[in-house]
């Protein structure tokens, strides 16, 4: 039996643990916007798994794109980890992703095998993982930058562009594969998993190695 959750007036006590554990302040404003949405959106209602599905069906019907409504359940949900509410998590909407957004840049499944099995045949750990994540997210290749210790750590990537954030979610599965990788190679170079272990930003280096493969 769970006792009646309610959303609180002041998040102080959340952006004090935030701050504690190092989230950047462009996180933590996108954390509180989203929290505090959904604490107007109830209106004094008891939190449970219902009324977030109920949300998210509202969000829905107001025209928000999946990945939007994913990002925000991703604020809410981190702040159940925090306040234990664990059974108030509903699941995420599925996205259908694409390694590029445009069309007519846009990779084939196929090619993605390629380009993964191509990597991995010739020990280029990195620059597989460079090619799994961008499929796995669909996140564009300037802004791998964004996947750092921090991002691991909240399962996205918050990235701010021309005054809006737009939130790229990671999979546990990606998530544990990005901190072996980071633990063995990288823990030297800095808070950003996918470098070089020279400390250099991977993207440049990764179409470089992949020219002629397609």
């Amino acid at each position: 039996m769970h006792t009646q959750n309610t959303m609180p007036h002041d998040f102080q006590d959340y952006i004090y643990y935030l701050q504690s554990e190092e989230r950047s302040p462009g996180t933590i404003a996108n954390n509180l916007r989203h929290l505090r949405a959904f604490a107007a959106w109830l209106d004094g209602e008891p939190v449970d798994k219902v009324s977030v599905s109920r949300w998210k069906d509202h969000l829905l019907e107001r025209g928000y794109l999946p990945a939007t409504i994913n990002g925000m359940l991703a604020s809410l949900h981190g702040y159940f980890r925090y306040r234990e509410w664990d059974h108030c998590r509903v699941r995420y909407l599925r996205v259908q992703r694409k390694l590029f957004r445009d069309d007519n840049r846009a990779l084939s499944r196929w090619e993605y095998q390629k380009l993964l099995r191509a990597a991995r045949a010739r020990g280029w750990r990195r620059i597989a993982l460079v090619v799994e994540t961008i499929g796995a997210t669909g996140i564009r290749v300037s802004e791998l930058r964004h996947i750092t210790t921090e991002a691991l750590a909240n399962g996205r990537a918050d990235i701010t562009l021309k005054g809006k954030i737009r939130t790229i979610l990671l999979s546990r599965a990606l998530q544990r594969k990005l901190r072996r990788y980071y633990r063995v190679v990288c823990d030297d170079v800095g808070r950003r998993v996918l470098r070089a272990v020279s400390g250099r930003f991977c993207g440049h280096s990764c179409g470089q190695s992949f020219r002629g493969y397609l």
